[in-house]
């Protein structure tokens, strides 16, 4: 944030300088300005004000942040004595840029009625911009104007606006128009520099000069630090490696935080600790679901680990393995007539590898106590729709102008209410225990979907069991009734 301060510091003298220079036809002999050439900017500085007379105090330090300390003095504000509402500010230059004096009338109750207050306008200033990009005040406003994509963002006339350096900060004020009014300080920063960030430069071992793999080293190296700042996802970052193994690191040039203008070169020592999956002996290739899977393979890879973990545990450098995060199954490797997988290493795993992947067969065994509830014939009532009125669920608009519910648990514990005594007998207590059996990536609703067997009247949600729940099974509608 200093440096960020210097910047918009240097900015500030810039922008400052700028604002003065006028043909040559506007000075005398000795160098000076007439002060009349900037009437006109004077003029709309007072305008910044629009509900109540300015304070001399007031006045004279917007002055100073614009022209320059002991350039211009506010001698005097007179209020109108037939116009409370008006006021005749007498400004005199003073220093060594400007001479004579000027009158600016203050219309401050004009103003409030006709002016827009910027500090009210709607639009996206939360961005980042490389240090030479802040410097130039266009660039900034057309960043701010192309990152505001709102309805109301599209309706101000951007070309009525400017930006301001300050010493605190970049302001967006009006452009010498009565059309704004006010002033809002914007939330414009530098982009992050990774070589200021003191992140872990020394990633430690990794299996290869992959890039891929090191970059996740980085990454894994100073995830707490980046997670602070927002940066952790690998879009945020451009790995080079060269012929000799040399790596480094900038901001990918489309990073919205990271900069691309400075490099950070990482150390790191290839070597591959990673145990071959196919070569460990004893391991179990068949293994028995509670249900049939039908478009993911996680409850194979599940069981797999579930029925190997003791074996994997006990080899030198799997120790720490906790679950079946380091493997992996190809799509293209299932093959649901025969019931077979191909299990193999996840390419980022750092303690596993493999050459051509464990041929596994699954069969499945459903408890007796198991709970279809895709059986229509399961005694289980899906209509939770209330006599007369509608469900009083928090709901929230979708996409397409309809409601749904607010969360999908929300519908799901009336529905166990209504169902109580039943879910009971298998063991599922209460509405959490019900939520837990449920992949909440399942849910789909009447309002954007189209599912075969739906219902066809009021609204609905559609959930599916986790593939492993050993307690329901099955994909089912709830039918509720909203707005």
């Amino acid at each position: 944030m200093k440096k960020l301060l210097t910047i918009l510091s240097a900015v500030g003298i810039s922008a400052t300088s700028a604002s003065v220079v006028v043909s040559c036809s506007t000075k005398d002999g000795k160098g000076y300005q007439n002060i009349k050439s900037i009437e006109s900017e004077l003029s709309a500085l007072v305008l910044t004000k629009t509900d109540k007379a300015w304070t001399i105090e007031d006045l004279q330090k917007e002055v100073d942040l614009k022209y320059g300390a002991s350039e211009l003095k506010v001698e005097s504000i007179t209020v109108d004595s037939t116009n409370d509402k008006k006021a005749n500010i007498k400004i005199s230059a003073v220093g060594k840029k400007f001479k004579g004096s000027v009158t600016i009338e203050h219309n401050f109750e004009a103003g409030a009625s006709n002016s827009i207050d910027i500090s009210t306008l709607s639009f996206n200033d939360n961005l980042y911009m490389e240090a030479e990009d802040l410097a130039d005040l266009d660039k900034v406003l057309t960043a701010i104007q192309e990152n505001s994509t709102s309805t109301e963002s599209s309706n101000i006339d951007w070309t009525k606006l400017k930006i301001e350096a300050k010493e605190d900060g970049l302001y967006l004020v009006p452009n010498i128009d009565q059309t704004y009014s006010g002033s809002r300080k914007l939330n414009v920063q530098e982009k992050l520099k990774l070589s200021q960030l003191e992140l872990q430069a020394n990633v430690g071992f990794v299996t290869s000069n992959n890039y891929a793999i090191i970059l996740d080293a980085f990454l894994e190296a100073n995830k707490t630090k980046i997670s602070e700042l927002g940066i952790s996802a690998k879009t945020n970052y451009y790995v080079a490696v060269d012929a000799n193994g040399k790596a480094t690191i900038t901001g990918n040039k489309n990073s919205k935080m990271v900069s691309s203008v400075d490099t950070l070169e990482l150390t790191y020592e290839v070597q591959d600790k990673r145990v071959n999956l196919d070569e460990i002996e004893g391991l179990v290739n068949k293994v028995v679901l509670v249900q049939e899977p039908t478009t993911s393979t996680t409850a194979i890879r599940d069981a797999f680990f579930a029925a190997n973990e003791t074996t994997l545990k006990a080899i030198d450098g799997l120790s720490e393995i906790k679950s079946s995060s380091d493997l992996f199954i190809k799509n293209s490797n299932w093959n649901k007539a025969e019931k077979t997988v191909i299990i193999e290493a996840k390419n980022t795993s750092t303690i596993l590898k493999s050459t051509n992947g464990i041929k596994v067969t699954y069969s499945v065994d459903s408890p007796s106590n198991i709970l279809d509830l895709s059986n229509s014939e399961s005694g289980i009532n899906f209509d939770i729709r209330p006599a007369n009125g509608m469900n009083t669920f928090p709901t929230k608009d979708s996409k397409n102008g309809k409601k749904r519910p607010n969360k999908w648990s929300s519908p799901l514990e009336e529905f166990y209410k209504l169902n109580e005594s039943k879910f009971k007998k298998f063991d599922i207590k209460n509405a959490s225990d019900l939520q837990t059996e449920i992949n909440p990536s399942s849910a789909k609703y009447s309002d954007n979907s189209t599912i075969e067997n739906a219902p066809k009247e009021d609204d609905w949600i559609c959930l599916t069991a986790k593939s492993d729940s050993t307690k329901i099974r099955g994909t089912f509608f709830i039918q509720y009734r909203i707005n």
